[in-house]
């Protein structure tokens, strides 16, 4: 359960994004949580075996080119598999028409991939030891590897997978002790630090607070502030039909 806070006592909430706060206003009036960052599960290739001019043509469809057969990673969760799945079919994966095909792709790229990681740090792994040439991969890590010089590319194909994080407030807690950290951590040179620490853009608007140099240069990052360049999951599409989904996916996983 999740405690209602009072926006009046987070002042700097006035700088966040409003298409970030606007999802969580559709599914109740007052909040109890505050978006954070946002990033993309975009595609992410070396460069040594994939050009880029290869990658923007194939897009999501390079996850599933045979000739990459035992090179190709993925993120091992139902949400990112059916994503990238819609995007191969040409499918709206916010409102999917033919789910029978969502799963033989599913099973295409499950078919094709080395490994379906499971966490940033055996993402960066994969990629960095060229044990996998093209993944799905998140924006932050692939900048990470980026600014170590590994030669990995970034794509973010259109309808590419887009998030957010955020701070949650669960009932029962200190409400005033709640609240004084949000706003420490929505203070913008708070914010700036962690953001330039994560390689993931803040929440902060663009168009109302200044963002270094380093933050304007991340992967995802939207410099209108509008967000529309990027294609968020609705949150109830998604929320009726997870649990079907994930035991589906979950027997995919297993050879099914």
């Amino acid at each position: 359960m999740n405690s209602e806070i009072n926006e009046a006592n987070i002042p700097n909430m006035a700088n966040v994004l409003q298409p970030m706060i606007e999802p969580f206003r559709k599914l109740t009036p007052k909040l109890s949580a505050v978006p954070y960052d946002y990033g993309t599960t975009g595609i992410a290739y070396n460069t040594k075996v994939i050009s880029p001019e290869e990658a923007k043509e194939k897009g999501a469809a390079l996850l599933l080119d045979k000739k990459y057969a035992g090179k190709v990673g993925g993120y091992a969760d139902m949400t990112t598999r059916v994503w990238y799945a819609a995007l191969a079919t040409g499918q709206d994966p916010n409102n999917i028409k033919d789910m029978d095909t969502i799963w033989a792709k599913v099973r295409e790229t499950r078919d094709l991939a080395k490994k379906f990681w499971s966490s940033g740090a055996e993402l960066m792994d994969l990629l960095s030891k060229g044990e996998i040439v093209v993944t799905d991969a998140w924006s932050g890590r692939v900048a990470a590897l980026q600014d170590q010089g590994h030669p990995i590319g970034y794509l973010d194909p259109a309808g590419s997978y887009a998030w957010m994080e955020d701070m949650l407030i669960l009932k029962g807690s200190p409400m005033a002790e709640c609240e004084e950290l949000i706003n420490f951590m929505l203070d913008p040179a708070t914010s700036i630090a962690v953001a330039e620490g994560q390689s993931y853009p803040p929440s902060l608007d663009p168009t109302k607070v200044k963002l270094t140099e380093k933050i304007e240069k991340l992967p995802a990052f939207d410099k209108t502030g509008s967000m529309k360049a990027l294609t968020f999951a609705d949150p109830v599409y998604w929320a009726t039909n997870e649990d079907a989904w994930t035991k589906q996916w979950d027997r995919i996983a297993k050879g099914a």
